[in-house]
């Protein structure tokens, strides 16, 4: 009788020992489970922020090249306007060089202008006052002279003659022979 509540009380602690082994196990199967499903959820949560952070370097460099193409624009933009203005700028300059070109030519060609009327006033100026050639036709006048006795008979004075050099002399001019035309004297 002994001997069987020993070894019911031996198989009691055996079961009790095989469950507390299952009860060990079953909790470090638990452990391990949580364990893994902990260790793929920090994984996931990585993954995730790598994902995230991924697409935040990639938002990141495309804000950056959108910046960039914008600032590109710009500046081939104002450099277009620059060179707008620095052909606007030349041709400016160009038509300011062309319009004092054209005020010199037409400066010079007055000036020339008036040198030629001056010149044309001088030769007149010239001829008018030079001793002419006695002509023998009309008695020791001038042809000067001669000519204007046709429209003045008495003359109070004339032009110098080959005798006395040029300018106006004050001496009167010989009286017409008698029985000459006009012409004649």
């Amino acid at each position: 009788m002994l001997v069987m509540l020993v070894m019911l009380v031996v198989l009691v602690l055996l079961v009790l020992l095989v469950m507390l082994v299952m009860l060990v196990m079953l909790v470090v199967l638990v452990l391990l489970v949580l364990l893994v499903i902990l260790v793929m959820l920090v994984i996931l949560v990585m993954l995730v922020m790598l994902v995230m952070l991924v697409m935040l370097v990639m938002l990141v460099l495309l804000v950056i090249l959108v910046m960039l193409v914008i600032l590109v624009m710009l500046v081939m933009l104002v450099m277009l306007v620059m060179l707008v203005m620095l052909v606007m700028l030349v041709m400016l300059v160009l038509l300011v060089i062309l319009v004092m070109l054209v005020i010199l030519v037409m400066l010079v060609m007055l000036v020339l202008l008036v040198i030629l009327v001056m010149l044309v006033m001088l030769v007149m100026l010239v001829i008018n006052t030079v001793n002419w050639e006695v002509d023998p036709l009309v008695g020791g006048l001038t042809l000067f002279e001669a000519s204007s006795l046709a429209y003045w008979p008495s003359p109070s004075w004339t032009f110098a003659t080959s005798e006395t050099g040029s300018g106006a002399s004050g001496r009167s001019s010989p009286a017409p022979k008698a029985g000459l035309t006009a012409l004649e004297r």
